[in-house]
């Protein structure tokens, strides 16, 4: 294996952690919070901290599986970024960066 290959497989490592711990600090900040507090909008890009965990958990789910299914990424399916897709649309013809 390349040099070049071995650093972007250690970075592309290095980001799973990230993700993962930062994951897990928002997902404790939630547990914290009463209902009502957890789902309050604090006009943040999904709104609520509610939102923001949902977006989570849909994309983890959401983008592998598309990923697999048609060799590109698609959005989250969540609200919050079906709404920012009606209003910021992606061309088509563009391809993702880095994708198949």
């Amino acid at each position: 294996m390349s040099e070049r290959m071995e650093v972007f497989i250690a970075n592309y490592r290095w980001l799973a952690r990230y993700n993962r711990w930062i994951n897990q600090r928002l997902y404790d900040a939630g547990e914290q919070l009463s209902d009502e507090e957890r789902k309050r909008d604090r006009a943040a890009f999904f709104g609520s901290l509610h939102n923001t965990l949902n977006h989570l958990v849909e994309s983890a789910h959401w983008y592998p599986m598309s990923r697999r299914l048609s060799g590109q990424a698609r959005a989250c399916r969540c609200s919050a970024c079906a709404r920012h897709a009606r209003t910021h649309p992606t061309p088509q013809s563009e391809p993702f960066p880095g994708g198949a």
